[in-house]
């Protein structure tokens, strides 16, 4: 090959490759692009995505909601004038159509995003200060349970209404979790330490009948009694074809508990 040739090659060649680089990343179809940065008046407490996360909402110690589109950073709603202080937590339903907060004062609210509408969620005849958490769909989404978890107890609440279900319970030690067909709740009870262990137990409640199953109780591996609270029980959660129950301790030593 001539000298004149091999200029030529070289010359030619950094084109080919990044021609072929083209052509590799867009087969391989790797997803690039700009991100945004959404700036709020204050900190956000509480955020969260609808789930095809079109949205984004974020909440401020003052209990203002933000809804934003993640496609352009603009706000397309902002709700207040309902809870007066900081919210914990927030989640979409499916269709992103509505939202709920859950607040440090006493209330959640389902708001209507479409309609405008919100119904207030009053949990008791607290004061100010009763932290209300962990706000969940049934798999249906015609109900909403919610956890206080400083007083242990669930609220049922119907999503059309948002009356509360009757009765509360009173012993909860975790966050509400659904069954498959949204009759019942799974949760924990309020732990009791004894003999340098723990001693709990599951409970499945059908809240519409107020029947339970009360499964056997578990005895934690020994921990000292300065341990005691600094290991909380995981949140129980059901196997793919809730045929099973599972919760793991978190103390000095991991250990899972399993029910049929």
């Amino acid at each position: 090959m001539s000298t004149l040739s091999r200029f030529r090659l070289l010359a030619v060649l950094p084109l080919v490759i990044a021609a072929l680089g083209t052509l590799l990343f867009t087969s391989c179809k790797i997803p690039y692009g700009p991100y945004l940065t959404i700036t709020t008046t204050e900190y956000s407490e509480a955020i969260a995505f609808s789930q095809d996360h079109t949205k984004l909402a974020t909440a401020t110690p003052d209990g203002t909601i933000q809804i934003w589109d993640t496609r352009t950073g603009d706000v397309l709603q902002e709700l207040k004038g309902i809870h007066k202080q900081s919210i914990n937590a927030l989640v979409f339903s499916k269709d992103g159509n509505t939202l709920v907060s859950a607040a440090s004062d006493n209330k959640a609210v389902i708001w209507n995003l479409k309609t405008k509408q919100n119904l207030a969620l009053v949990h008791g005849m607290y004061d100010i200060g009763i932290i209300v958490n962990h706000p969940v769909f049934s798999p249906g989404e015609e109900f909403l349970a919610t956890y206080q978890g400083s007083v242990g107890e669930i609220y049922v609440w119907d999503v059309a209404s948002g009356a509360a279900q009757q009765p509360k319970r009173h012993d909860a030690g975790s966050e509400p979790i659904f069954s498959a067909d949204g009759s019942s709740i799974l949760f924990v009870d309020r732990a009791d330490f004894k003999n340098d262990r723990l001693h709990y137990k599951v409970t499945l409640w059908n809240f519409s009948t107020n029947q339970e199953i009360n499964f056997p109780k578990k005895t934690s591996t020994p921990m000292d009694s300065s341990d005691y609270g600094k290991y909380p029980l995981t949140v129980p959660t059901f196997s793919n074809d809730f045929s099973k129950i599972y919760i793991i301790e978190q103390g000095p030593t991991v250990k899972l508990q399993t029910w049929d």
